[in-house]
């Protein structure tokens, strides 16, 4: 069932101190929910925090943490319950990706971050949520998730794992007054590592910017729709194509250079610690 607004729920977004977690915990003050920012940075979420407070006159806590630590989870939100109120609406925003050959990085911190993160997460908040009779998760995969993109093999996996929980769970808790809604988005022009590479996607390959999928995202959330894919044209097509011939998809997808665009980021080869954490 849909929700007409989100007046005085209580919305933790996780990723929150940039692009598209940032847009998001914009757009669920904007329709009414107080917002709890959550990522490893305190200075962007204060930031961030005073701005939600000043534009919409709902409140906005900043809640440092680290996702992949199960300690941290747990205080966020508990901090949270305490300051607000129980969790309304997760939002699973948070993510790394990297441009690399499968067997140069150990896949172990993508998984964490992308996909067992927002797994416990969710599990720490979804019991309370069926108490109460309400709750929505929000998870951000990614067009990588249903298409599986070379290059991003880590990140391609942690995506489609977040898609099939999302998936699953939804059916598992249907009745319950609790669902969720998957968003998958393409590229992301402004955010993410691509600025970090300083090699911009292609016009081609179709990007969005990261307030319009935020805008979709919570829409989708607030129609309980299970699965939106977010993109321009080709990618999205592709994605189409993919679900009737893997073989012809990944012509398309040569043909675009979308596979010689992510080979030449993998050649740069660049650590973790010079791209910015994104959120898709």
């Amino acid at each position: 069932m849909g929700m007409e607004n989100c007046t005085g729920r209580v919305a933790l977004i996780t990723g929150a101190s940039r692009g598209l977690g940032a847009n998001i915990a914009r757009e669920l003050a904007a329709d009414g929910c107080h917002v709890a920012l959550t990522a490893r940075t305190i200075e962007p979420l204060d930031t961030l925090a005073r701005e939600i407070e000043t534009e919409t006159g709902r409140t906005a806590i900043a809640v440092p943490g680290d996702v992949t630590s199960p300690g941290d989870r747990s205080g966020v939100v508990e901090q949270v319950a305490a300051v607000l109120g129980p969790v309304d609406i997760l939002v699973n925003t948070a993510a790394i990706a990297k441009a690399t050959p499968f067997t140069a990085e150990d896949p172990a911190l993508p998984i964490a971050t992308n996909l067992e993160a927002p797994m416990q997460l969710t599990r720490l908040v979804v019991p309370g949520m069926i108490e109460r009779g309400f709750g929505r998760v929000l998870n951000i995969a990614s067009l990588a998730g249903l298409a599986g993109l070379p290059h991003l093999v880590d990140y391609s996996a942690s995506k489609a794992g977040l898609i099939a929980f999302s998936t699953a769970l939804r059916a598992e808790l249907r009745g319950t007054g609790v669902s969720t809604t998957v968003v998958s988005p393409g590229f992301i022009g402004d955010e993410g590592m691509y600025p970090a590479y300083e090699t911009p996607v292609p016009w081609y390959l179709g990007t969005n910017a990261s307030a319009i999928v935020a805008r979709r995202a919570v829409r989708a959330m607030r129609r309980d729709r299970s699965e939106v894919i977010v993109n321009r044209l080709p990618l999205r097509a592709l994605v189409v194509l993919g679900s009737m011939s893997d073989r012809a998809m990944r012509a398309m997808t040569r043909a675009l250079g979308a596979e010689d665009y992510l080979r030449g980021l993998a050649d740069r080869r660049l650590p973790y610690s010079d791209l910015v954490a994104v959120p898709r």
